[in-house]
């Protein structure tokens, strides 16, 4: 038949296994149900992502071409800060005339250009179909140069023919407001005139100062962009500004080499945008920063495959969306570009994230199991607390009758009258008080861990001999009279350590109280002394408390610095203590920021040593 206590013991453990049951559902099924509704997000995301395809290629066209134009603007404007009198082999700077005359080098005929563009012209417009063009650009590589110079300049020179008999620059709408500015008619006709009359300008200095409070208008149009084909297919992207100065009545009786802007001038200036890197290099640069992995850019070239089945393809006129003026219908069809979107890759990346999917549902499921068997062991740390508290209340209570007896025993002798003997009653005293003083160290260590627990107290730096000196010599006086078990040996020359006072004479008074209990010099074959001593150690300040008792064993020797720890049963048990001067010792030591553990002495026994941390370093 059954015992009650059996009945009890089933019942316990199918409520434990219930709770875990219920326990393990409440994960389960909140993290099943979130990974479906993940799932079906991620399948529906998939399906909408397949209906944008249309719209996603669309706006991946337009934002390429926004980036094509985001570096072609910076370099018109660029060149539309530039001064008007800068479009020269040489110019005169304002501000400058003084008692010398002196030229600047044009960064246009003597630096190379910039990336983007070829070549730099300007011509006079009011001088007719046949004004002649000045090209600028040579600075660069002398081969290229000469390669493309004649080329460049029969270009201009067409341009020339083609704004004299047609109306592109008769139209204003073709052209950007006018940025209007005053400058010295000093300088504007020393920059407009021909450079080779620089002897003329030195003669005529004199009169050229008083020029210099006098102003004219300048009227600086910005650039204007056209494209068009050559008769041999060359592409050609111009950019051109007209300038209008105006003239002035005081030139009237200036040499010619000043008289040439008597009548104001129409300047049209402009430079050649190379089609090379407007239409491959800057979209393939731009393609990498603005497409994603599923869009595909395909550049206006011949050679290239067609867009690949089930791709969709956006096209992209480059002419058209940067702005350019053109002539004919072949001119805007010019250097069209493509961005595919695959499908393809559309499937290939659902299938990446199914896969990531389903890797994070088996990590989860895995995190689940190990939370189980985590919580599992939980539960057993705490069955091993709860009966390690269990121990430390027999001990306690053990520790609190024994006193608590033998005080009230002796007192109720003494009351009674039972020892009229003055020596024995002296000795009744001082089992009284031997009894009382045990009462009181155990409620010491009690409110000393919850001390330690709550807010210890900041080490300061400190020899750890001079403290020590004192707590030994304490520790001393409790075997005078009797075999003395305790041995000192402190090594001189230690260097100052992080500690307070209170800390070490606990871990110091710990240490000895457990040799004494459980490896005494009275019960050890060789009657050697408990050894305390200091040293360096591996660049460490240590102290040491070495018995000769019987060890421990290794795996042992970091569960005795466990609260409530003592091996055995309290039931049975004929030592003293509650199971915290270990404790105290380990968590005194790491509140001073060192460490403590127990190894075995060579020969016999242990030595429990206790590491501090070094002042000087702040380690």
């Amino acid at each position: 038949m059954p015992k009650a206590g059996d009945g009890i013991g089933l019942a316990r453990l199918r409520r434990r296994r219930t709770a875990l049951a219920l326990y393990g559902l409440l994960l389960v099924l909140p993290t099943a149900a979130l990974g479906a509704l993940h799932w079906r997000q991620l399948t529906t995301d998939h399906r909408e992502r397949l209906a944008d395809v249309p719209w996603e290629v669309y706006d991946a066209g337009r934002r390429l071409a926004e980036a094509v134009h985001d570096e072609l603007h910076p370099l018109v404007e660029g060149e539309d800060r530039r001064p008007w009198y800068q479009y020269r082999e040489t110019f005169f700077p304002p501000g400058t005339i003084g008692t010398e005359f002196a030229l600047m080098r044009s960064p246009l005929a003597y630096d190379p250009a910039p990336t983007g563009i070829l070549a730099w012209f300007s011509y006079e417009f009011s001088d007719g179909a046949l004004a002649p063009v000045t090209l600028f650009g040579g600075a660069g590589d002398p081969e290229e140069w000469e390669r493309d110079h004649p080329a460049l300049l029969a270009t201009a020179a067409d341009l020339v023919l083609h704004d004299q008999h047609g109306a592109a620059l008769q139209r204003r709408t073709h052209f950007p407001g006018a940025r209007e500015t005053r400058l010295s008619l000093s300088v504007a006709a020393i920059n407009h005139s021909a450079e080779t009359d620089v002897e003329c300008m030195l003669d005529e200095l004199a009169h050229l100062r008083t020029l210099e409070t006098s102003e004219i208008d300048i009227h600086q149009y910005g650039f204007h962009l056209r494209f068009f084909l050559e008769a041999d297919g060359t592409p050609r992207l111009i950019a051109t500004r007209r300038v209008l100065l105006t003239g002035s009545p005081l030139l009237d009786e200036m040499p010619d080499c000043f008289s040439t802007l008597r009548d104001g001038a129409y300047l049209v200036q402009g430079f050649f945008i190379d089609p090379d890197w407007l239409f491959e290099e800057v979209p393939s640069a731009a393609a990498t920063r603005v497409l994603d992995g599923s869009q595909r850019f395909l550049p206006a070239s011949s050679d290239l495959p067609a867009p690949a089945t089930g791709e969709e393809t956006e096209c992209i006129h480059l002419v058209k969306e940067l702005g350019f003026d053109t002539y004919t219908d072949e001119d805007r069809a010019f250097g069209a570009l493509h961005v595919a979107v695959n499908t393809t890759d559309l499937e290939r990346r659902f299938a990446e994230q199914e896969r990531r999917f389903l890797g994070v549902a088996a990590m989860l499921g895995l995190s689940l199991v190990t939370g189980l068997v985590l919580l599992l062991r939980s539960v057993r740390r705490d069955l091993e607390y709860a009966h390690q508290t269990e121990n430390f209340v027999a001990a306690v209570t053990h520790e609190l009758r024994t006193p608590v007896s033998a005080i009230r025993l002796y007192g109720e002798m003494l009351r009674d009258g039972w020892a009229r003997d003055p020596e024995r009653q002296a000795d009744y005293h001082r089992r009284i008080v031997a009894e009382a003083e045990r009462l009181e160290t155990m409620v010491e260590r009690v409110l000393e861990k919850g001390q330690l627990a709550g807010a210890p107290s900041e080490p300061e730096a400190a020899d750890l001999n001079a403290t020590l000196e004192p707590v030994l010599e304490g520790l001393l006086a409790e075997r005078e009279g009797a075999a003395q078990d305790l041995a000192v040996r402190l090594d001189d020359g230690l260097p100052p350590v992080m500690l307070t006072a209170e800390a070490v004479g606990s871990i110091v008074c710990n240490l000895v109280e457990n040799a004494r209990k459980y490896a005494s010099a009275a019960e050890n074959p060789t009657g050697e002394p408990i050894l305390v001593r200091t040293r360096m150690r591996r660049g460490r300040v240590v102290l040491e408390v070495c018995d000769r008792g019987p060890g421990i064993p290794a795996e042992q020797r970091e569960r005795v610095f466990e609260a409530f720890q003592r091996m055995g049963n309290e039931a049975t048990r004929t030592s003293r203590g509650a199971g915290l001067g270990l404790h105290l010792v380990r968590t005194q030591a790491e509140a001073l920021g060192g460490s403590a553990e127990v190894v075995d002495r060579p020969g016999e026994g242990s030595v429990f040593r206790v590491q501090f941390r070094l002042a000087r370093t702040g380690r």
